[in-house]
């Protein structure tokens, strides 16, 4: 169990400086309403590595990093939502095109 804890505090720290870049790099436009998911995202990473990685057994501090994540994802489908909307179609939705 304190592998997969520990497994489980690296990749939220892998994936939150992933998902840091995306916030971070000027070729990736994507809007107010998204990069504020993706931060709040980033943060409830950090902060599940940080139990994880200290095994603590904080419950509400993990609901409430939960309630976070899950807040992040939904604000980050919203804006997609809301440029697909401004677009007319998914296909101007997102920048992924561009990273080739």
């Amino acid at each position: 169990m304190a592998a997969l804890t520990f497994i489980s505090g690296i990749v939220s720290i892998i994936t939150a400086f992933a998902l840091t870049w995306f916030v971070l790099s000027p070729r990736i436009h994507e809007g107010a309403l998204v990069k504020m998911g993706l931060v709040v995202i980033v943060m409830a990473l950090l902060a599940s590595a940080s139990h994880a990685l200290m095994n603590t057994d904080h419950w509400y501090a993990l609901w409430a990093i939960n309630i976070a994540l899950r807040t992040g994802i939904l604000l980050v489908v919203l804006g997609l939502m809301w440029r697909r909307k401004k677009c007319g179609s998914w296909k101007g939705v997102t920048d992924w095109g561009d990273l080739r």
